[in-house]
């Protein structure tokens, strides 16, 4: 009796885990499959370090349109003067990519989107570190990043129900020129939601007065 009671028991658990393991499955937020037409607008406001910045780095600051292409490509085009306008070579097309996720930041050496590493589920975490050399700034970066919820954030181009991920950056930064060398600690949180197939919001905040804002101002589906 003892055994059949304990064989039940086990079996229940089983049964609990394997449906608990299926319900996780299904709240998975899984990789987007972009179309040629979805069109995205972001403003991005971003700050350098206070003190340490080069006139080689261009740190975009304005608003910026994001296309997806026949070429299965992301096209990053300035919004000036109600037009959009290509933006020149080399001009931070690829790090507004990488800083919406659509790009790995450049210097890592994780296989995997240190910003979007799909599947996403509340209590994800991972972590990174990357070194990149940029203008003769050289960067040591460590990350710590975690889904902690779900909830509605509010943009200018609407009301959208997101995962909440919280990010915070631990930066050694040198610049070999003059021997400038700091430590610097950044915090803040992004939005990703499923529905746009991106991030929607993102603030971060840091100790040496660097920031970095991005919020969506419009999104339209491919027809």
């Amino acid at each position: 009796m003892i055994r059949q009671r304990t064989a039940v028991l086990r079996a229940l658990l089983l049964l609990v885990v394997l449906v608990a393991n299926a319900a996780r499955a299904d709240d998975q937020v899984q990789t987007p499959v972009f179309k040629e037409g979805d069109f995205w607008k972001f403003k991005v406001v971003e700050k350098p370090v206070s003190g340490f910045s080069s006139t080689a780095i261009q740190y975009p600051n304005g608003i910026f349109t994001l296309g997806y292409t026949a070429r299965d490509r992301m096209q990053v085009q300035e919004f000036v003067e109600n037009k959009e306008t290509p933006l020149e070579p080399g001009r931070y097309g690829g790090h507004i990519l990488a800083l919406l996720g659509l790009r790995q930041t450049a210097g890592s050496t994780t296989t995997f989107n240190i910003l979007l590493p799909f599947p996403f589920y509340v209590g994800k975490q991972w972590r990174d570190s990357y070194k990149p050399t940029i203008f003769r700034n050289t960067f040591h970066n460590i990350t710590n990043s975690e889904v902690v919820a779900e909830q509605q954030v509010a943009t200018q181009a609407g009301n959208f129900r997101a995962l909440r991920i919280e990010r915070t950056e631990q930066a050694a930064l040198s610049y070999a020129p003059s021997g400038t060398s700091f430590m610097a600690t950044t915090r803040g949180a992004y939005y990703y939601c499923p529905e746009t197939k991106s991030i929607v919001k993102y603030d971060l905040v840091g100790d040496r007065g660097n920031e970095l804002h991005i919020e969506l101002l419009e999104f339209a589906r491919a027809h």
